[in-house]
């Protein structure tokens, strides 16, 4: 049985997620991993990505801020894509800061990669002690380098002072966490 939006959408507000999760994998992912896969990604990267975007979606419609005129597939695909646009450039950029940086000693680029690799961890474990919120925000700001305005956009702030105040109380925090995990 096919789904209407508006029963899917009024099946969210109310917590019956599991049969709507299923019909959403079943009808929407496909077509995402065709457009992954069609721009080098793979099965896992498209997978990941939907669920990013099932997660975007979800939270659009708990905060009341998706609009009922917009299709749920293409809302979903469109996010999707963005996502994926998003993560080829920053990891093409990773790929061209390992380029300028490469030396002729093999060892010591491996040795610089695994270092790097557990800063990021490190990173992503701190960033798990912050709050949502600043979470997502320091992430649209570092990770994605999002405007300020796609950023106001995305989190509903309804102008770029409030923006601006909540990123650097979020920073603040940051720096908060990692001084006491130094200690």
């Amino acid at each position: 049985m096919a789904l209407k939006d508006k029963d899917i959408i009024k099946s969210l507000k109310e917590g019956r997620n599991t049969k709507i999760l299923e019909h959403l994998y079943e009808k929407v992912l496909p077509k995402i991993s065709r457009y992954i896969r069609k721009n080098s990604g793979t099965e896992d990267d498209a997978f990941d990505i939907f669920q990013d975007g099932v997660m975007i979606f979800y939270k659009y419609i708990i905060t009341g801020r998706y609009r009922e005129e917009f299709e749920i597939a293409g809302f979903l695909y469109t996010v999707c894509k963005n996502l994926w646009i998003n993560k080829v450039k920053h990891d093409k950029m990773l790929i061209r800061i390992e380029d300028n940086h490469e030396s002729a000693d093999n060892g010591k680029n491996i040795l610089d990669f695994i270092i790097t690799k557990e800063r990021e961890e490190e990173v992503r474990h701190l960033l798990l002690k912050l709050g949502e919120k600043c979470r997502e925000l320091l992430q649209y700001v570092f990770f994605y380098q999002l405007s300020t305005q796609e950023i106001c956009e995305k989190m509903g702030y309804s102008n770029v002072d409030t923006l601006k105040t909540k990123k650097y109380k979020c920073k603040k925090r940051l720096l908060e966490i990692i001084n006491n995990s130094r200690n």
